[in-house]
């Protein structure tokens, strides 16, 4: 009595391609949606941060990473000198994280 049961539980067939199938349909779809939402904003962003890393010059008022605000007094290939209240500091350049613009003359162009 047990043994036919237990056989009959064991013989399900296309139960477990279908679970295959449906595992790597999960798969499939989860991929893109990883893309367009983790890797995407990722290149994005890094290539914007390139972009204002390529177009900062000499006198442009920047903010570092560690909330140091200066203006650039030298730039170099892979370095840049911040003058902060009249001290002058050296950095690498991917410490700017962004860029100060004057409110005046953004407002002049709205």
């Amino acid at each position: 009595m047990f043994i036919s049961t237990a056989f009959a539980q064991g013989v399900s067939g296309t139960s477990g391609f279908a679970d295959a199938f449906a595992s790597i349909g999960w798969i499939i779809l989860v991929i893109p949606i990883m893309y367009f939402m983790v890797i995407r904003p990722d290149q994005k962003r890094r290539k914007d941060q390139h972009n204002l890393l390529a177009a900062v010059k000499v006198g442009d008022r920047v903010v570092t990473v560690g909330g140091l605000h200066g203006v650039i007094a030298k730039l170099a290939d892979k370095t840049v000198t911040l003058k902060i209240d009249g001290v002058q500091a050296t950095f690498d350049r991917v410490a700017i994280a962004r860029v100060e613009r004057d409110d005046a003359s953004a407002q002049t162009k709205a």
